[in-house]
C-alpha cells in the first residue's frame, strides 16, 4: 500500500516540478530579453540626444587622411571629363 502512495506522490510531484522549472526558465529568459530591449532603447535615445543640432556631429570611423594635391587635381579632371 505504501508503494502506491509513493507512486502517486511521484506521479504528482514530477510533472509539477518540471512545469515549475519551465516556468521559471521562461521568466528568467523574458527578464533578460526585457533588459536587452531597455538597453537598446536607452542607446537609441542617447544617440538621438547626442545628435542635437547645437552640438557638432560626432565623426564615425577614422579621421580623413590628407590627400596629395596631384590626386585631387586628377580627380577634378576626371570628374569634369565625365
Amino acid at each position: 500500500m505504501n508503494a502506491i502512495y509513493v507512486l502517486l506522490f511521484l506521479g504528482a510531484f514530477v510533472p509539477v516540478a518540471v512545469i515549475t522549472l519551465l516556468v521559471l526558465g521562461s521568466l528568467i529568459h523574458l527578464a533578460s530579453l526585457g533588459k536587452e530591449a531597455l538597453q537598446a532603447m536607452s542607446g537609441a535615445f542617447k544617440f538621438t540626444v547626442d545628435a542635437s543640432p547645437s552640438r557638432p556631429a560626432a565623426q564615425l570611423g577614422h579621421p580623413p587622411k590628407s590627400v596629395p594635391a596631384e590626386i585631387s587635381i586628377q580627380g577634378d579632371v576626371a570628374y569634369a571629363a565625365a
